[in-house]
């Protein structure tokens, strides 16, 4: 597709949109988002009405790492398998940044970059959800060569985690710091990456179920991040071209890439790092018109 600004962000958009109801038990929705590779879902009335959302930091946040960890921990003393049957309506997003489905492309990529979400639903008159615009389904417009390295546009500061680290102290750091993936440090050497949909994963799995049925709640909050990070990472140099980067990332389905510099952990690139790039040229192309 052409860098047009003015184009229609919905011709971009995922249009067959993973949906939940509010009654959706939350465990299920572990499964739905595990099962699609998926970190938002809208949650919909009967009538196809969108009443809010859930993305998979809201989980991170519900199953331990935040706040709404206190629905279980305290309502339910500690009970975790039984909070997993709740509604999600109760751990939903009711404030959802979203746009009608007739924004443009320049209005879609602006509310990104000023919003810091990673994706934004468009709805139809009705309140209905048309589509979802994702950074995913932004960045293929990115060429292979740009001319510029990863270096110009990487984040610097990168939170990481080490190997000695536990799952409880995963789930609060990214809730915390508002950061859905961490790259796991052996003495400065990159030795594996986490990310919110592992996190998921763990809890989404049988074997961990059982657990939490059985009361075992403080062994699954004690899992060291070795047993479910990501080992293989999947990374570029410093002077990496940003539509090389672009195109790792969706080819291998990932939403960031460590960075590195003689074979050190230099910054991260992440799609919505790419979307400055896309929203410098919308806005050049946008003025020459």
């Amino acid at each position: 597709m052409e860098l047009n600004p003015k184009e229609k962000a919905i011709k971009l958009a995922t249009t067959e949109v993973v949906t939940a109801f509010p009654e959706t038990n939350v465990r299920e929705l572990l499964g739905i988002m595990v099962e699609n590779e998926i970190r938002r879902v809208p949650i919909v009335s009967k009538t196809g009405r969108m009443v809010g959302i859930v993305i998979s930091r809201n989980l991170v946040d519900f199953l331990g790492g935040g706040p709404r960890a206190n629905l279980w921990l305290e309502g339910m003393r500690g009970d975790l398998a039984r909070a997993l049957a709740l509604p999600v309506d109760n751990i939903m997003s009711t404030h959802v940044i979203s746009s009608p489905s007739t924004v443009t492309l320049w209005e879609a990529v602006g509310l990104l970059l000023k919003t810091g979400v990673g994706g934004i639903p468009l709805l139809g008159k009705k309140g209905e959800v048309e589509g979802i615009l994702s950074e995913r389904d932004l960045i293929g417009l990115i060429p292979l060569k740009t001319g510029i390295p990863v270096e110009v546009h990487m984040s610097r500061h990168v939170v990481a985690a080490s190997p000695g680290e536990n799952l409880r102290e995963v789930c609060a750091r990214m809730v915390s710091l508002g950061i859905r993936r961490l790259p796991v440090l052996r003495e400065q050497e990159l030795c594996g990456i986490v990310t919110s949909m592992d996190v998921l994963r763990v809890f989404n799995s049988e074997r961990i179920y059982n657990l939490l049925l059985q009361g075992r709640t403080e062994d699954v909050f004690g899992m060291g991040v070795e047993s479910f990070m990501a080992r293989k990472v999947l990374t570029v140099n410093h002077d990496t071209d940003l539509g090389e980067a672009a195109k790792l990332m969706l080819d291998r389905g990932v939403s960031g890439l460590p960075v590195l510099r003689k074979g050190r952990l230099a910054g991260i690139i992440t799609e919505h790092d790419l979307l400055e790039w896309l929203f410098y040229v919308l806005y050049v192309r946008l003025r020459k018109k």
